[in-house]
């Protein structure tokens, strides 16, 4: 029907697809997983329902390019990985709350939400893929995971009044060794 609403849902060639010695898919309460021999794009068409988290394990993961993915939880392992552009992020910041709530201390809408989760290993990690953190636009992936902006408090002349809280940051998978 035309003008229909469409809630998205797992693509058709992840969920429908016999496991095989190159791809399959796995889903339960908390997650859903991906494993592939060959290559997997990562792009902003890519979905999966929340609160779940993604994970892929791939033997070379392209990000397609920039990836908005608030609050969701993201875990990416691979041989290799490549970007489709220069500059890409990966951002699962959190949503930012609403601006002029009346009452913040019985209402959480102007509450920043908190930020989602990354954990991101690369077996060969190429340079390509470190921007130089002392240059800004510097080719490279840059990953966010801050937790949202508090809402502006209403305006009023009320001096006991405050805007939202801000959410809490992401988490990020600790460092190699």
């Amino acid at each position: 029907m035309v003008g229909e609403q469409t809630t998205p849902s797992i693509p058709p060639e992840w969920r429908d697809n016999t496991p095989t010695d190159g791809f399959a898919y796995f889903e339960d309460d908390q997650n859903c997983v991906i494993l592939s021999t060959d290559d997997f794009t990562l792009s902003s068409a890519t979905w999966w329902p929340s609160p779940k988290r993604l994970m892929v394990y791939a033997e070379k993961i392209h990000i397609a390019g920039n990836l908005k993915l608030p609050g969701r939880k993201l875990s990416l392992f691979c041989n290799t990985m490549t970007l489709g552009q220069r500059n890409t992020t990966i951002d699962v910041t959190g949503g930012n709350g609403k601006d002029g709530v009346p009452d913040t201390t019985t209402n959480d809408d102007a509450n920043g939400s908190p930020g989602g989760e990354l954990i991101i290993y690369i077996e060969n990690l190429t340079s390509d893929l470190i921007p130089d953190s002392s240059k800004d636009g510097e080719p490279g992936l840059y990953l966010l995971a801050r937790g949202g902006n508090g809402g502006a408090g209403p305006a009023n002349t009320k001096s006991d009044v405050n805007g939202g809280k801000g959410g809490k940051g992401g988490k990020a998978g600790a460092g190699g060794k």
